[in-house]
């Protein structure tokens, strides 16, 4: 059996001898095909916007021990022209999955390609969404209709396309349920139609969430008297 980590042509011998001494020789030629080195990009990564990620191709291997050049494409173009070398740093301002890629190329000229993926954590928390939870008046009688108005703004704007919950737990126990969405000004209404008969006299308690995607929700409350 012949065993090369050596690409290319060998000539391995024979030798073949008999009873009386006699013996002859030949050669042959054995042809060691070269295999590419396998990469192994790392990962999966992760780090805050605008940190340092350390990338490592040292998991690349090659049978024949010649790995010559390590290229990565750190943006995602196709390109290995971004760094070079088995390690890289990334660096990164906007938060999300990143792609990245390393080209592991050997002394014949045989590569191989690997992505990897890099999860950039945003450094700062998502703006809070705050909300605001009103009535057209403070005391009810039963069998009125109550307006709840929800207001939801970001500190400065009204948010438009939030999605609220309200629930309207009664003296008794009930809860009331009703969802909305936020129009263009920020708001949503809600009317309810007091039944003391079911629901008691007293206070009636309000509670809203606000969800947007890109904002951490936000809640807000409010009482009501039905006498």
């Amino acid at each position: 059996m012949f065993n090369s980590t050596a690409s290319g042509d060998h000539t391995v011998g024979l030798r073949v001898t008999d009873a009386d001494g006699a013996s002859d020789t030949d050669t042959a030629t054995v042809t060691v095909k070269n295999v590419a080195p396998p990469a192994a990009a790392g990962g999966p990564y992760s780090g805050n916007e605008g940190s340092n990620i350390d990338l490592d191709g040292s998991g690349s291997s090659d049978p024949g021990n010649d790995i010559v050049s390590y290229a990565w494409d750190l943006d995602n173009d196709g390109q290995y022209d971004d760094a070079t070398g088995q390690t890289a740093v990334f660096n990164s301002t906007t938060s999300g999955d990143h792609a990245v890629g390393l080209e592991v190329t050997d002394a014949d000229g045989a590569s191989d390609t690997d992505t990897a993926t890099v999860t950039v954590i945003s450094a700062s928390p998502p703006p809070a969404l705050i909300v605001t939870v009103s009535t057209d008046k403070g005391s009810y009688v039963h069998r009125e209709k109550v307006v709840v108005t929800v207001t939801v703004t970001d500190g400065t704007s009204p948010i438009s396309g939030a999605a609220v919950h309200i629930d309207v737990t009664t003296p008794k126990g009930r809860t009331i349920q009703k969802d909305g969405t936020t129009d263009g000004t920020g708001t949503v209404k809600f009317q309810h139609k007091v039944n003391a008969k079911r629901d008691g006299v007293g206070t009636y308690t309000i509670n809203a969430t606000a969800v947007k995607a890109g904002y951490e929700s936000g809640n807000g409350s409010r009482t009501f008297e039905v006498e």
